[in-house]
C-alpha cells in the first residue's frame, strides 16, 4: 500500500526540488526555450542535492503526511518557486518593455521577427536589445544573485512552512507597478530626443508647407533613436548592477513575507 509518509521520510529532497524547479522555470535565460528541459531538470537536481545537504529536514518527520498532504505541500513549494521566479523575471520584462516602447516610436512597430527562445514575435530593435541585455547579464555574473537568492529562500522559508500572505501579494503588485516606472526611465532619453525631433519637424512643416515631413520623419527618428541608444548603452552595465541589487532586496522582502506563519 502506498505510504507517502515513508516517501517523505526517505526522500525529503522532493520538496526542495519542487521549489527550485519552479524558480528555474520562471527565471530569464534558465527558463527560456533554448535551455533544454532535461538540462534544466538536471540543474534543479544538482542544486537540490547541494542546497538540501545543508538544510534541516527534522520538520518533515514531525508533520503527519498522507498522500494528499504530500501532494498539497509539493504544490505549495512549486507555487512559492513560481512566485520567486516571476519576481526575478520582472527585471527583464521591464527592459524589454522599454525597448518595445522606443521601437514603436522609432517606426519598428510593423517589423516583427520570431524568436524561438522568446516563444513569440518581437520587433527587430527589441530583439537586438534583448540579446545585448542577456549578454551583459551573463558577463556581469548577475545570475549568481539568483543562485544566492534560491539558497537564501530555504534558509528563511523552511521546507513545508511557506505561507502566501496578503503582504507578499501586495509586494508583488508593487513590483509590477515599478516595472512600468523602470521601463519609462530606460526609454526616456530616446523618447525625449524623438520628441524634440518631432517638434522640430512640426515647426519646419509650418515654415515650409511644401516639405513632406511625414515621409522624412521615419529615417530621422530611426537614425536619431539609434544614435541615442548607442550613446546610452555604455551606461547599461552600471545601471544593471544597481537594478538587480534593488531586485535582490525586493526578492528578500518577498521571501521574508512568505516566511510569516499563517
Amino acid at each position: 500500500m502506498f505510504n507517502s509518509q515513508n516517501i517523505a521520510a526517505y526522500f525529503p529532497y522532493i520538496f526542495c526540488f519542487m521549489r527550485i524547479n519552479g524558480i528555474l522555470t520562471m527565471l530569464p535565460f534558465f527558463g527560456d526555450s533554448p535551455v533544454p528541459l532535461k538540462m534544466r531538470t538536471v540543474l534543479a537536481i544538482l542544486m537540490t542535492v547541494l542546497i538540501g545537504s545543508q538544510l534541516d529536514f527534522s520538520l518533515i518527520g514531525s508533520v503527519p503526511l498522507g498522500l494528499w498532504d504530500t501532494l498539497f505541500y509539493c504544490l505549495k513549494e512549486l507555487l512559492v518557486g513560481v512566485f520567486l521566479g516571476f519576481i526575478s523575471r520582472l527585471a527583464f520584462d521591464a527592459m524589454i518593455m522599454a525597448s518595445s516602447i522606443v521601437a514603436t516610436q522609432m517606426g519598428f512597430g510593423a517589423d516583427k521577427v520570431f524568436l524561438p527562445d522568446y516563444s513569440g514575435e518581437l520587433d527587430s530593435f527589441t530583439a537586438l536589445h534583448r540579446t545585448l541585455v542577456i549578454l551583459m547579464f551573463l558577463s556581469l555574473n548577475m545570475h549568481h544573485l539568483y543562485i544566492i537568492a534560491i539558497k537564501r529562500s530555504f534558509e528563511i522559508i523552511r521546507v513545508l512552512q511557506p505561507n502566501i500572505s496578503g503582504e507578499s501579494l501586495q509586494t508583488i503588485l508593487t513590483l509590477c507597478s515599478e516595472m512600468f516606472v523602470v521601463a519609462l526611465q530606460l526609454s526616456a532619453p530616446i523618447l525625449i530626443a524623438l520628441l524634440f525631433a518631432t517638434t522640430a519637424l512640426g515647426i519646419l512643416s509650418r515654415a515650409v508647407p511644401q516639405l513632406n515631413t511625414f515621409v522624412i520623419s521615419f529615417p530621422i527618428n530611426f537614425f536619431l533613436g539609434i544614435l541615442v541608444y548607442i550613446a546610452t548603452i555604455a551606461f547599461y552595465p552600471d545601471w544593471m548592477e544597481q537594478h538587480f541589487e534593488r531586485l535582490n532586496e525586493s526578492v528578500s522582502r518577498i521571501i521574508k513575507s512568505l516566511a510569516i506563519s499563517g
